[in-house]
């Protein structure tokens, strides 16, 4: 006999996995074979249709492209046509413009329009010995008050008076 000790079962070592033990794994041999699949037409009905669609989706396509590419070439011809009528409007502009004499434009003044040349007593030269000046006025602030307005008129009207007397 044997004095050493055996060692315990899984069972004993760890009680509460008695609970879950599982079942014993079935034998290869018991797994039954599967059955054959009976044929699927509906598989291939599904392709057909698919297939079908792709070629639908496809003569679409190039219809839709084709459609684009007459656009396109509409769109080409109407701007040649654009800038042909432009140059076709300034050539007519510059002859309107030159067609015009200026005995032409007296003539129409004074018959149709009833216009008349100034006399001698009518007509006055004016010569300036300054030089030509511009003033650029900007208002950096908004005034609201009359005073202030009046203030301005008075102080613009001073300086025009001032400027012509020099």
């Amino acid at each position: 006999m044997n004095t050493e000790e055996q060692p315990a079962p899984e069972s004993e070592k760890y009680p509460i996995f008695e609970e879950y033990s599982a079942a014993p794994m079935p034998e290869f041999s018991e797994i039954p074979e599967p059955s054959p699949a009976p044929p699927r037409r509906g598989r291939a009905l599904a392709y057909a249709l698919a297939i079908l669609a792709a070629a639908v989706l496809s003569v679409f396509s190039l219809l839709a492209e084709a459609r684009t590419t007459e656009a396109a070439d509409a769109c080409s011809r109407l701007q040649t046509e654009i800038a042909g009528l432009r140059d076709e409007r300034a050539r007519l502009t510059i002859e309107g413009e030159s067609s015009w004499t200026l005995a032409e434009v007296e003539e129409y003044a004074s018959n149709v329009l009833g216009m008349a040349k100034p006399r001698p007593d009518q007509i006055r030269s004016i010569s300036g010995t300054g030089a030509d000046r511009a003033e650029i006025l900007t208002r950096t602030e908004e005034r609201d008050s009359l005073i202030d307005r009046v203030a301005d008129l008075l102080a613009r009207l001073t300086a025009y008076f001032t400027r012509g007397a020099e």
